[in-house]
């Protein structure tokens, strides 16, 4: 394969990208005003969900093809990159301020889905019972955001909502390179064609981060990492990059909400849902050096996240760099 079809293929990725986390957020942000849900449930679920079918896609594959570093340095890597690298950047753009409910409910489950990891992996083996222990808790989670969901849904009934008090909203979203494709589809009050934005932003979201994945994983080999290595660094950035799409985005439209909520509720999805699967198809041998200094690295990045969302209710530029730098730390230390 030459190296001018693994830049296009890299660039076009990078292209559907953009447009798929566009028509995502768009999508998103429109359907939680008109069915009466914050932009935060909708990034802890629907934008989390969607953004996460990469790491489902790529670490579900590579456990069917016995590839279980892949699978597991996957979901671990992209974990720590959701947290270094794209709240890093999105919150070095600009500060992220954090919603007070999310730090008393969906913050600690985040805490509880990380150290679960730790404590399943210790014995350097996770089990079939253990990744069906995590599905169980991804669907308790969802029934909980359900639940939240109806109940925000029911007090904004009982407030009631008009169209002149969300066009102010919507109308931040005109100054887009797509807005002529968008303007009309942003003001229609029919479910299913936002429903539809939704979709097709999640199609190409995954279709461009495994071009993506595949231009990078072919300049990898090229140049003779591990598949260990590849699963930490170039696969969990190419799957984490529609988070960074998404998140970005959201962050230069001012919706830190979905911002947050989204990497918050990406970390739950890949840990109870991606990890469960991998785990409840096949026990899956742990490698030592990702049981004792992967995931306690894992750790160290989400007690950072959750400190600096607690100090001032905001992440702020340097606490942002922190983050970040610490993630170029990471990546040369896994790589030298």
């Amino acid at each position: 394969m030459s190296s001018l079809f693994l830049i296009i293929l890299f660039l076009a990725g990078i292209f559907f990208l953009y447009i798929g986390a566009e028509a995502l957020v768009r999508g998103s942000v429109r359907i939680s005003y008109m069915f009466g849900i914050s932009p935060l449930i909708m990034g802890l679920t629907i934008v989390a969900f969607g953004t996460s079918a990469p790491e489902f896609a790529v670490s579900l594959v590579a456990a069917l093809q016995h590839s279980r570093d892949i699978a597991v340095g996957n979901i671990i890597g992209s974990n720590i990159a959701n947290i270094g690298l794209i709240i890093g950047i999105s919150a070095l753009l600009k500060p992220l301020s954090v919603n007070r409910g999310v730090l008393f409910k969906e913050v600690p489950i985040l805490a509880v889905a990380t150290l679960l990891v730790y404590v399943f992996f210790r014995n350097l083996l996770l089990s079939r019972l253990e990744g069906l222990i995590l599905l169980g808790l991804m669907v308790a989670f969802l029934i909980y955001m359900v639940r939240s969901a109806k109940k925000e849904h029911r007090e904004s009934s009982e407030r009631g909502r008009s169209e002149e008090e969300i066009r102010p909203y919507i109308e931040q979203y005109e100054v887009s390179m797509l807005k002529t494709v968008f303007r009309k589809i942003i003001y229609s009050q029919s479910y299913l064609v936002h429903g539809v934005m939704v979709l097709v932003g999640i199609v190409l979201l995954t279709l461009g981060s495994n071009w993506l994945i595949h231009a990078a994983k072919e300049m990898a080999r090229i140049l003779g990492i591990s598949d260990v290595v590849i699963g930490m660094s170039v696969v969990a950035v190419g799957t984490s990059l529609p988070e960074l799409a998404t998140s970005v985005v959201s962050t230069i439209k001012k919706e830190a909400d979905i911002s947050l909520g989204n990497i918050i509720g990406s970390n739950i999805f890949n840990t109870f849902f991606v990890l469960g699967i991998v785990g409840a198809i096949d026990p899956i041998a742990i490698e030592r050096q990702v049981a004792f200094v992967m995931v306690p690295l894992m750790i160290i990045f989400t007690a950072l996240f959750i400190v600096f969302m607690f100090t001032e209710k905001k992440i702020v530029r340097w606490e942002a760099a922190i983050l970040f730098g610490g993630y170029i730390v990471f990546i040369n230390y896994i790589y030298f």
